[in-house]
């Protein structure tokens, strides 16, 4: 490779370790009480079935696996403190809250 004396070289990278996922995926102790996924499997994949534009289907199946941002999940998931609604600012903010207001 050449070399310019006008352009500093570099310092070497330190080395990093090599396979960490695959070491700590293979030497931490197995889960036996995974979490299980929100929403009824067998209706999210009916919801893949049907006809309805692609937008609508995965706008349904974010509600069903509690993918929106609403009140309740931000709660859930430790973003916010507060999970009521800034509507009506008496009950909690969910997927289906939001739904009846349309």
């Amino acid at each position: 490779m050449w070399t310019d004396p006008w352009i500093p070289d570099h310092p070497p990278r330190p080395p990093r370790p090599q396979f960490e996922g695959y070491w700590l995926g293979t030497h931490l102790p197995d889960n036996n009480n995974p979490t299980p996924i929100p929403g009824n499997p067998q209706l999210k994949h009916k919801i893949w079935k049907t006809t309805l534009p692609v937008k609508i289907k995965y706008f349904l199946w974010r509600i069903l696996s509690k993918g929106l941002a609403t009140g309740s999940n931000l709660k859930r998931r430790h973003v916010i403190h507060d999970d009521q609604c800034r509507r009506c600012c008496q009950t909690e903010e969910t997927e289906f809250g939001e739904l009846q207001d349309l």
